[in-house]
């Protein structure tokens, strides 16, 4: 059996895009691999049913201490393989120290440390990906996987819930007035900080447009934040990140929707099967996209987006994600690479295909 370490730690979203290649190995030729996978601890309930033989789970603000707890524990697996998904020094490091004959990774020109490109054997740059900059998390897992298995099938990132934690979070839904039977609208909040995060404003409008009843999601981030103005919302606190994995299995069962920015909790949703928007103003979708949701920019967005900047420059303010679904248009994500197709929630609109 083959002994395969992943290495993807971060961030939410990130993690989550990796999940569809993840899958596929555990499941390729009936346990002929022996997959692990090395995550920060916030996001390891995410990969439970993902099928991996084990979880180590990275505390990254422990220091150095903690960096080298994990690669004992990477390297107390013997590992044959190492997939290095996240492509950076942290990662690179312990793909370097873990002692495995294969440690594969992206390509320099698509890291953003494009130095620690040194700490891989084998170094991959994904079909159809050009330019530099850091490539689509799913493209680069997909490519990744492929180098140990060229023929292996991978399809979108799939998360599922449990009966129990569907349950509970049913439960916390009719608390707030909604009907987890019926069709309802997911609206995920963003810390206004983000320059990614969706205007309260815009979410408020969003909220009034036609269509069936509308919940804010915030998580720990926006917890603290002013609440939406006629807008039930849930708020989902540290640890609690398997609630996401059930309202999406919840909005998706009822034929509900969700819409939300380039943030984790919205791939997080997209992941469960239900139809999803997700916004763009700063990032851009063939770098970011859920694979299984469709993605939308505002109709006459300033010429300065997509700019990839964590400050706006913009003299008027960060006004590219001040929009609604009534004022945007589609942009095109992963189809190539993931050929799901699944209905957008914008009436007469497709996802991708």
């Amino acid at each position: 059996m083959t002994r395969i370490v992943v290495l993807r730690l971060s961030a939410m979203g990130d993690v989550v895009q990796g999940l569809g290649a993840v899958r596929a190995l555990c499941g390729y030729g009936d346990g002929l691999f022996d997959v692990h996978q090395v995550v920060q601890r916030p996001f390891a309930p995410l990969l439970r049913g993902v099928g991996l033989a084990s979880v180590i789970e990275h505390d990254r603000h422990g220091g150095a201490l903690a960096w080298w707890s994990t690669l004992r524990r990477i390297r107390a697996l013997r590992p044959d393989v190492v997939l290095d998904l996240q492509g950076n020094w942290k990662s690179g490091g312990l793909a370097l120290g873990a002692g495995a004959a294969r440690t594969i990774g992206p390509a320099r020109e698509l890291r953003r440390e494009a130095g620690s490109v040194v700490t891989v054997r084998e170094r991959i740059t994904p079909r159809g990906v050009v330019g530099t900059g850091a490539a689509h998390p799913a493209k680069v897992a997909v490519a990744l996987a492929r180098a140990v298995v060229p023929e292996l099938e991978v399809g979108p990132p799939r998360l599922v819930a449990t009966a129990e934690e569907l349950a509970a979070e049913a439960a916390a839904l009719e608390a707030l007035g909604i009907d987890p039977l019926r069709p309802f609208r997911v609206l995920v909040e963003g810390p206004a900080a983000d320059l990614r995060a969706w205007p309260r404003s815009a979410l408020e409008r969003e909220a009034r447009l036609p269509g069936p009843p509308a919940l804010a999601v915030a998580g720990p981030a926006e917890a603290g934040e002013p609440l939406p103005r006629d807008v039930p919302r849930i708020v989902h606190l540290p640890g609690q990140v398997r609630r996401l994995v059930a309202l999406g299995a919840l909005c998706a069962a009822s034929g509900g929707s969700v819409l939300g920015p380039d943030k984790g909790a919205t791939h997080v949703l997209a992941a469960t099967g239900a139809a999803t928007l997700c916004l763009y103003g700063p990032t851009t979708a063939a770098r970011s996209g859920p694979p299984a949701a469709a993605s939308l920019r505002a109709v006459g967005a300033p010429s300065c987006a997509p700019c990839r900047r964590r400050t706006c420059r913009n003299p008027v303010g960060a006004v590219c994600m001040d929009f609604t679904t009534a004022e945007a248009g589609l942009e095109p994500v992963l189809g190539e690479a993931f050929p799901c197709s699944r209905p957008s929630p914008i009436r007469g609109r497709s996802g991708p295909t």
